[in-house]
């Protein structure tokens, strides 16, 4: 895994406050799979309910005109939009992400969004970042930036830059996100063999075969979790159904009822 540090830094990545606090909310059958698998669950970009994903602002896309037509392309600026539109939206195919919500302590808006989530991981940045080390993959981890999709232009030359903006409606999420691109190791036939760099499936080139609907990477469970919080809206049956669940697993980590779910001082 790269760690975040130096060089390695990816240049659309963009480096998170390490001591930053972080929480994950997820159902009951998320964490058995967490806890029982000892791993992340990294979903698919094009899998997410927002259809901007990995998609580019728009004045990317007239910048992108603008040189087509500098060049004297214009006779062949359809078709070369249309190619570098189908080389973006490919990625989402190839690109994995593991999101946190970024704040000091819970937030009634994620417990209300997400609000058949039943638990809340407590973590930081920097805790990600180690837990993830020994995995075995290349994770880069970033905030996310929120944009105005019509106005602002973002850093395209990175694969990484539109997986790590979204728009203004989205930035009460406040993300911190892990992020995995793997294209397949394949090549089209009418590709030469010695075709130099990374050839990322485009358009009727992209097939079933190539793709996963997300990866489990593996985590070190006491590394990544300081706490977990219970949802206000579940009872002390559930708590003590989670609690169970961690000792049984051998982790020695708090279970906590939610902050919300104190009673009022009058």
């Amino acid at each position: 895994m790269s760690e975040n540090t130096g060089e390695e830094i990816p240049e659309g990545i963009i480096e998170p406050d390490w001591e930053s606090t972080i929480w994950r909310y997820i159902d009951f059958y998320q964490f058995v799979s967490l806890v029982q698998r000892e791993s992340l669950y990294f979903n698919r970009a094009d899998r997410f309910s927002d259809p901007f994903e990995g998609s580019l602002p728009l004045p990317n896309a007239r910048e992108r005109q603008e040189i087509i037509d500098e060049f004297e392309l214009a006779e062949t600026a359809d078709d070369v939009d249309e190619l570098a539109s189908s080389a973006y939206e490919s990625y989402r195919k190839f690109t994995f992400l593991n999101c946190w919500h970024s704040r000091d302590r819970e937030s009634a808006f994620m417990w209300e969004l997400y609000s058949d989530q039943a638990i809340a991981l407590k973590s930081t940045a920097g805790q990600l970042r180690e837990a993830l080390t020994e995995s075995g993959e290349d994770v880069q981890i970033s905030k996310v930036r929120y944009i105005d999709y019509q106005e602002s232009k973002i850093d395209e030359e990175d694969t990484f830059s539109p997986f790590v903006h979204k728009r203004l409606s989205y930035e009460n999420e406040n993300e911190i996100r892990a992020l995995i691109q793997q294209p397949p190791d394949v090549r089209p036939q009418r590709e030469s063999d010695d075709s130099p760099g990374v050839y990322v499936p485009v358009g009727d080139d992209v097939t079933d075969a190539m793709l996963i609907p997300g990866k489990f990477v593996s985590v070190n469970l006491p590394e990544l979790i300081s706490e977990i919080y219970i949802s206000p809206s579940r009872g002390e049956k559930f708590e003590e159904l989670v609690k169970m669940l961690v000792s049984d697993a051998g982790l020695d980590i708090e279970v906590k009822r939610s902050e919300l779910d104190s009673d009022p001082v009058y």
